[in-house]
């Protein structure tokens, strides 16, 4: 079963992200947006039914899991990193403020699933999970800094 996602974002904000869902695959280029699709393979998942709803509906989250192997930089659920995999995105989590709420059982039952996300490896993704660190440490200071802006920090104004 192979279903395809169209994930995206604005080239100016890089921010935003659109999600569409089509049965074709690729990516493509408009003038504001970048789309590219996230395609999943579930024909070798361990346990194929678990994933299901009692209407032949996939979990919610399950999904999560499918979508979270593009933050991770994990691009195929194994018995070897499945714990790596719930490690990253528990960081992942962390550095945005969130709590992690992938289950250790939605990826058990997900062994074997195979995404196109890119793979990243242990030192890439830390690299990568420090510049997130920095963008949301440059984006609270920007707030801060422009309440006018924002008008969610009534700090700010009591600094001016």
């Amino acid at each position: 079963m192979l279903i395809t996602f169209w994930c995206g974002y604005s080239v100016k904000s890089k921010k935003s992200p659109y999600i569409y869902i089509s049965e074709g695959g690729g990516a493509y280029l408009t003038k504001h947006i970048y789309i590219m699709a996230l395609t999943y393979d579930l024909q070798n998942v361990k346990n194929f039914n678990a994933i299901w709803d009692e209407n032949d509906v996939m979990r919610f989250d399950h999904k999560d899991v499918i979508f979270e192997t593009m933050q991770v930089g994990i691009n195929e659920i194994t018995e070897d990193n499945k714990a790596e995999f719930l490690l990253r995105h528990k960081l992942v989590c962390q550095c945005h403020g969130n709590n992690p709420y992938i289950s250790e059982e939605a990826v058990d039952n997900l062994v074997g699933m195979q995404t196109n996300a890119t793979r990243l490896t242990r030192a890439k993704f830390k690299a990568d999970l420090k510049r997130r660190i920095a963008n949301v440490v440059d984006s609270e200071f920007h707030r801060f800094d422009n309440p006018i802006e924002t008008k969610d920090y009534k700090a700010a104004e009591s600094f001016a």
